[in-house]
């Protein structure tokens, strides 16, 4: 879709366009990748993200779409979307949400630093470091510290 598209034949698998039911029908797009603390203990959930910026901040948005396990070290990497221009990403708030029929999992996870790259701009890279704090769940917590990591 788009301009030469028909030079991308060799392309396979399922594409999407992100847009929205009302104008401006466009999205912004970020890679967005979540590095748990090598010092964390088991858990499964999910998290929220609210991306802030120089010009607002996006809906809390779902960062991936099922609850799964989350280990130490471990990488959640996910394309986001938001309809809300925020322009460069000066932080931003995670919620950990932990699954409820997990009884043995950690009420917690740890995380140590989170990536934000604009799709559409991918020479702006956002490294925000988090410094294996604790994220209760149910808490939101900005991160917005760029030393550390």
């Amino acid at each position: 879709m788009g301009y030469d598209a028909e030079l991308s034949s060799g392309m396979k698998g399922s594409f999407y366009l992100s847009t929205s039911g009302a104008t401006p029908y466009c999205g912004h797009e970020y890679f967005v990748d979540v590095a748990m603390s090598d010092q964390m203990l088991h858990t499964k959930g999910e998290f929220m993200i609210t991306l802030v910026g120089t010009k607002g901040r996006s809906e809390p948005l779902k960062f991936e779409s099922l609850m799964h396990a989350l280990d130490h070290g471990a990488e959640e990497k996910h394309v986001i979307s938001t309809h809300v221009d925020i322009g460069n990403v000066t932080s931003v708030q995670l919620q950990f949400i932990r699954a409820n029929d997990q009884w043995y999992a950690a009420p917690y996870v740890k995380v140590h630093s989170v990536l934000v790259v604009p799709v559409e701009d991918t020479s702006h890279i956002f490294k925000f470091c988090a410094n294996d704090a604790h994220f209760n769940a149910g808490q939101t917590v900005a991160v917005s510290s760029q030393t550390g990591c």
